[in-house]
């Protein structure tokens, strides 16, 4: 729903990036992937 001030990608490469530095440990990998879907909505 924020999309259109571009936040759909900032939040895609911050998801990514968490993604990315916990290797998917805590389930970071599932939250991650939650951030993106609900920022890019």
């Amino acid at each position: 729903w924020v999309g259109g001030f571009g936040f759909g990608v900032i939040s895609r490469w911050v998801g990514l990036g968490l993604n990315r530095l916990v290797g998917g440990r805590f389930g970071f990998g599932v939250i991650s992937r939650w951030w993106v879907w609900f920022w890019s909505d």
